[in-house]
């Protein structure tokens, strides 16, 4: 019996790794869903032939398209995967006002079955400025992108991109399947095992298996719900106005004020400098002395040689 467990543990986990190493190739045919390299064969060979596990129907086969809308295959036609792409766009307008144009961006988004992901906004007035970010359904993708550049004056900046995930999707829904055949088998040798030793060990692999089976859920719920809804970034800005009025009309009164100010900023300086040499006079003053005292010997005239008379 520990021989068979052991046996069957060690097929389970060497199925559950091989099982998303590569991406199957469907085909759907009367008898069901078939894929390349004996995948499901070899899941209803691991469950001993006593409690087949079922694959599921892969959700690509039921023509997930761009955005995010399932259409029921015909059962008897070999469809062709759609592709699965997330798409992302950034969009700089120029706009009249800011705030007004933030509004239209929100009531826009709501009205499109979106939301608001995030909102920032700073400066004031003209050098008011704003970024938005949407999430829209990907079927509307390109009629939103449309509506946005109507609110603009003029469309700064449009950069757009998309991101194909239908691999990865592929390679996670056959690595699902997988798993939960190995996990199925699991919890049969589970109900099956008398010995502590082994429930332990059943336990944990079954553990194990549970795990990766969360993550792969996880990863494939992330990347349908971002392939559903689009993400835009709006950057909203608005050109800034010059007056062409002067703020004020000459007047000798704030010129005469002006100069004064300034008066008394020059006498301030003189002051400081006034203190600012009196407190460093220690230091400078014995070597101004000295200066003086050299040069005025260097220019007092030597004795002068008297001459003999014959």
């Amino acid at each position: 019996m520990r021989h068979r467990l052991f046996v069957g543990l060690l097929a389970l986990v060497m199925l559950s790794a091989c099982g998303g190493s590569a991406a199957p190739v469907f085909n759907q045919t009367s008898q069901g869903l078939e894929t390349d390299g004996g995948t499901a064969a070899a899941a209803e060979s691991a469950a001993g032939g006593t409690a087949g596990v079922a694959a599921p129907v892969s959700e690509l086969q039921q023509q997930t398209n761009l955005s995010g809308e399932q259409n029921a295959g015909a059962p008897n036609a070999q469809a062709p995967v759609q592709r699965l792409v997330i798409r992302t766009a950034n969009l700089q307008l120029l706009v009249e006002k800011v705030d007004d144009a933030e509004v239209q961006v929100r009531r826009l988004a709501d009205t499109r079955g979106g939301y608001v992901l995030s909102s920032q906004a700073s400066g004031e007035e003209s050098e008011r400025r704003a970024t938005v970010e949407l999430k829209v359904p990907a079927q509307r993708f390109d009629e939103v992108i449309a509506e946005l550049s109507k609110i603009a004056i003029k469309v700064e900046g449009l950069d757009v991109k998309g991101q194909d995930v239908t691999d990865e999707y592929v390679d996670l829904e056959s690595r699902l399947r997988n798993l939960r055949a190995v996990e199925a088998r699991l919890q049969q040798f589970l109900n099956e095992a008398k010995r502590i030793e082994d429930l332990l060990q059943i336990n944990q692999q079954l553990g194990e298996i549970q795990g990766q089976i969360e993550e792969a859920q996880g990863r494939i719920t992330y990347l349908k719900q971002s392939a559903a809804l689009s993400t835009i970034t709006v950057s909203l800005y608005s050109d800034a106005v010059v007056s062409l009025v002067p703020e004020e009309s000459w007047s000798p009164v704030t010129t005469a004020r002006a100069a004064a100010k300034n008066l008394i900023v020059f006498g301030q300086g003189l002051a400081d400098l006034g203190i600012v040499l009196a407190v460093w006079a220690p230091f400078w003053l014995p070597f101004l002395i000295a200066t003086l005292w050299i040069r005025r010997r260097l220019r007092r005239p030597g004795p002068t040689a008297s001459v003999a008379q014959p």
